[in-house]
This record gives C-alpha cells, structure tokens and sequence, in this order.
C-alpha cells in the first residue's frame, strides 16, 4: 500500500486531533479500510509531517493521536506561477501538474486575449482541492497558495530574483537561469499569445522573454514545461 497522508491546517495541529470532513472520513473508513490502532502520515502544509495513529472511529468522525514530527523541510526555492484565465479542465491541470513539479504559488489573471471571467469561491475552493490532494499524491511538505485573480499589472509589481514570459522570439529559457537564483515568476500568455502592449509592459517591468522551443504548445503545455525547466535549475541551486 502506498504511503497514507492526510492534509490538516497548520492551525488544527495538536495532540489529538478531530477530523469532522466527510470526504477524509469516507476515504479513512470505507477506501482505505482502515480501522482504530492504523497509522498515517500528517502534514501541515508548512513543511512538516507527523506520524499519527487512528485513536477513535466513528460514523462522522476520525480522532487522530498525533505523534513526532519525521519529515521537516524549509522551502528552498519559490516559483511562482501566473497564467491567464482559460478553460477550466486546462486549469485543473495546471494546477495538478505544477504542484507535483514545485510551484510555491498561483496567480492567475486575465489577459487582453484570454477569458474574462472571476472564478467562484466555490470553484476557487475546488481548485485549492485540486492543489491539497497534488501534494498529498506528490509527497511534499509545503503546500502551494493559490491568489484570486488579479490584473497582470499587479502580478509583474512583485519581486523576485527573476521574472520571465514566454515568448517564441525570447532567448534560451536555460540561459535565463544563473547561480544564485532562488526566486522565479513565471508568466504564460493565452493561446492568442500576449499583446504587443502586454508584451512590452513585461519587459519594461523587468521580466525576460524565454523561448521553450521551436514548437507553438498550447498554454496548459507551456505552464507545465517551464514549470519543469525551473524546478530543474531551481532544485540544482538549492543544494
């Protein structure tokens, strides 16, 4: 069987711990059969995780008894991703496919040429599911944020160590890596691509257009790619 993790908020840490979410407790009593006395694996989200034992087992309830910490991990890189608001099954994998790869935190915005739509709090909530159970099947100790969505203005403000767009006219994206780097913003166009005003408030905003291949890929493709590209040179710098 493989490694049985739970997600608990850092805040709901404590000795005992009452878990009342019918999802975690179908899952616990009638997927994985487990019963009082079994054991799993707790993580906070903040980069720890703990052993715990199944305590009490009830019909609407699972009773944890926490016990030591065996995994901690400070968060050695940041990848932040932004991308543009699309269709939902190509954000649902974006989600899924960036968490496993390393992205610290999402930030979706709308585009010129993208779809101008305000997500629901009860589609943002899926999505930060979405995100939960990609780090719970990934086994990593820092769960990523997930922002509402913001205008691209106020995404490119932010600051890291180096900000980059994807562009089929930018430089090699390996070359735009370099020693030292542990901060990254990443931003994907919309199928239409960026506008030319899009593009040139980027580069007057500090970012660097990087070009991940001679191929035009579909915007979930790119995200996932160069999410990949700097979890590879991020990863290398944090050892």
């Amino acid at each position: 069987m493989s490694k049985i993790r739970i997600y608990i908020e850092p805040s709901k840490i404590a000795d005992f711990i009452k878990i009342e979410e019918m999802g975690v407790v179908h899952k616990v009593k009638n997927v994985l059969r487990l019963d009082e006395g079994d054991e799993l694996f707790v993580f906070d989200g903040t980069g720890k995780e703990y052993l715990a034992v199944i305590k009490y087992l009830q019909h609407d309830s699972i009773t944890l008894r926490l016990g030591e910490s065996v995994r901690e991990a400070a968060l050695g890189f940041e990848i932040a991703l932004a991308f543009p608001m699309t269709k939902e099954e190509k954000v649902d994998l974006i989600l899924q496919k960036a968490t496993e790869l390393g992205v610290t935190q999402f930030l979706p915005f709308v585009a010129n040429r993208g779809l101008k739509v305000n997500p629901s709090e009860s589609k943002l909530e899926r999505w930060q599911n979405i995100i939960k159970e990609a780090t719970r099947q990934s086994e990593r100790l820092w769960l990523p944020r997930l922002l509402s969505v913001q205008p691209l203005d106020k995404i490119a403000s932010g600051t890291y160590d180096k900000k980059l767009f994807a562009d089929i006219n930018g430089i090699p994206a390996g070359k735009a890596f370099t020693a030292g780097t542990k901060s990254v913003l990443l931003i994907i166009g919309p199928e239409g691509d960026f506008s030319s005003e899009e593009k040139s408030f980027l580069k007057e905003s500090g970012f660097t257009a990087v070009n991940i291949g001679p191929n035009i890929l579909r915007l979930e493709t790119a995200a996932i790619f160069l999410t990949g590209l700097a979890a590879y040179f991020l990863q290398g710098n944090a050892r």
